[in-house]
């Protein structure tokens, strides 16, 4: 993790979607179990376009890695109501992770990130990255990244909405 003047840039660490963090939300009137965000996410995936058989195998398996594989293999997917609704359902997905874990909430809180936005840093994601590494020197020019960084504007909200 870096902290510049502007940015608190992670890749891989507590504030990512792989972090183990357990916690339960409300799908379709059933209260769910999720052992990180990743997982809710690919699960919301497959509840949206139908596919039950994904969302179950997704609900069994916590592994991150696994549950990004089931997410590539739902059936009936469709890009334009999937850009749609991600935002949401990743926003709502860190409320959870963070309004249960009152240690990742103390750190998401942290005075030392006051008035710095989140960036994943991750050289690879042009959705929820910014596609550079944290050590990049032009990590804190928003006009070079090269991917939207959706999860620090996450991050960023669910900041807001827990300080309330």
């Amino acid at each position: 993790m870096r902290v510049t003047d502007k940015h608190v840039c992670f890749w891989n660490e507590w504030p990512s979607n792989w972090h183990p963090a357990e916690f339960d939300l409300e799908v379709n009137g059933t209260l769910c179990h999720f052992y990180n965000t990743e997982q809710y996410f690919m699960y919301m995936k497959a509840i949206i376009f139908g596919d039950e058989e994904i969302a179950n195998q997704i609900l069994q398996d916590g592994s991150p890695k696994k549950v990004k594989a089931f997410g590539r293999k739902v059936q009936n997917f469709d890009e334009k109501i999937w850009e749609e609704k991600r935002y949401q359902i990743m926003l709502d997905a860190n409320i959870a992770k963070f309004g249960q874990n009152e240690d990742l909430k103390q750190l998401l809180l942290s005075p030392e990130y006051e008035g710095h936005g989140f960036v994943e840093a991750s050289p690879y994601d042009k959705v929820w990255g910014v596609r550079m590494y944290e050590s990049n020197p032009d990590i804190d020019d928003e006009t070079k990244w090269r991917g939207l960084n959706l999860l620090g504007k996450v991050l960023d909200e669910t900041r807001k909405v827990l300080k309330k």
